[in-house]
């Protein structure tokens, strides 16, 4: 025969089950509530993601300026939409903008270890660095 000391009752493994139950239920409340914020974050932060990138390349509406003034591109509207010709998508274009590049800075300067250090995906590095390379044997 066992000892009932030695060994825990049907009583108490219940208790202690149900306790257990309780908090994994609690936990899991907990997580679900925890995934909704990120989620509702992630959706806000990419919302504003987008309206800085179409803001940053919309031209300028002002009514101050000349005729010629409204034909002139900003820097960024220029490459934004030179990166959209070549359908690599808003991340990337949202990492040029974030670096500050400017359509000149790509096409004059940057090197293929530029997009590199951006930790861009290699298939729109390579769209990029091929159409950079184009450029350039274009123009010499």
């Amino acid at each position: 025969m066992l000892n009932s000391e030695a060994s825990p009752n049907v009583s108490d493994l219940r208790l202690k089950i149900d306790s257990l139950t309780q908090e994994n239920l609690r936990l899991m409340k907990e997580l679900v509530e925890v995934q909704t914020a990120l989620g509702q974050q992630l959706h806000a932060n990419l919302a504003h993601h987008k309206r800085v990138l179409a803001e940053q390349s919309s031209p300028p509406s002002s009514s101050a300026g000349t005729t010629d003034d409204m034909h002139v591109k900003s820097p960024n509207s220029q490459l934004v939409e030179w990166l959209q010709s070549l359908d690599v998508g808003s991340e990337v274009i949202s990492k040029f903008v974030h670096e500050e590049f400017t359509y000149r800075d790509v096409m004059d300067c940057a090197t293929y270890d530029d997009l590199c250090r951006l930790q861009i995906k290699g298939g729109p590095r390579c769209r990029i660095w091929g159409a950079i390379q184009s450029s350039r044997s274009n123009n010499t």
